[in-house]
């Protein structure tokens, strides 16, 4: 599930690596094939693994599941009307620390106080206020759901877990697979509001599972 390998490529040691999980990504992982079974919306492909090297070079590490933003629309749709972001309870700081661009979220009745910022170290999207917006929402949603609280995170917070991939070549494999599924990088790159050089191969592998998602309910997609 969720794309778990038994090895994992390295990107710096250009080999595989023995995978180890961790507690927190065992956590994730429960918390994640839950959500799977309640909310009929949610894929497989909505989730990808949160990895990195060990210090020592011998293993590659699960630390972590990662939720995509779209996936937290879908959840904060299925809540309890009292339990779903209001945006109303959402404001735009006019000084945040450091130069930061930060809307805060505060709901007393809902016992939520949230945060979402944006600086130049941990923002290098051109629209940093939609960024800033999108944090401030998924921290939000995965409170209100209680789903922070098992190691899973949004893909806006790990944008910034990421920015070392995006110096990293993409891994051939995944080059592979993208043309046999006729997965243009170029309309990823789009959606993503990104150049193709700026993609992850975290990025990449999580298009490709929805694509393969995609073709297995619905295989006329494939093009002969």
């Amino acid at each position: 599930m969720f794309g778990e390998k038994t090895e994992e490529w390295s990107k710096k040691q250009n080999k595989k690596l023995p995978v180890y999980k961790t507690a927190k990504y065992a956590a994730a992982y429960d918390e994640a094939k839950g959500l799977l079974a309640k909310y009929k919306t949610l894929t497989e492909g909505d989730f990808w693994i949160l990895m990195h090297e060990t210090a020592a070079g011998d293993k590659m590490s699960y630390d972590g599941l990662i939720i995509a933003h779209t996936a937290c629309l879908k959840l904060n749709d299925e809540q309890p009307a009292d339990r779903r972001f209001r945006p109303s309870c959402m404001a735009l700081e006019k000084d945040g620390y450091g130069n930061s661009l930060v809307y805060t979220y505060s709901c007393e009745d809902q016992g939520i106080f949230e945060v979402g910022e944006v600086n130049a170290k941990n923002c290098t999207v051109a629209y940093p206020y939609a960024m800033a917006l999108k944090r401030c929402f998924d921290r939000v949603v995965l409170k209100l759901t209680k789903i922070a609280y098992n190691g899973v995170m949004s893909d806006s917070e790990a944008d910034e877990l990421r920015s070392d991939e995006e110096n990293e070549p993409l891994r051939e494999d995944l080059l592979q697979e993208c043309a046999e599924l006729d997965l243009a990088l170029e309309d990823l790159a789009k959606y993503l509001k990104k150049t193709v050089d700026k993609l992850t191969n975290a990025e990449v592998e999580s298009a490709v599972k929805r694509k393969r998602a995609f073709l297995a309910k619905h295989p006329e997609g494939r093009r002969e």
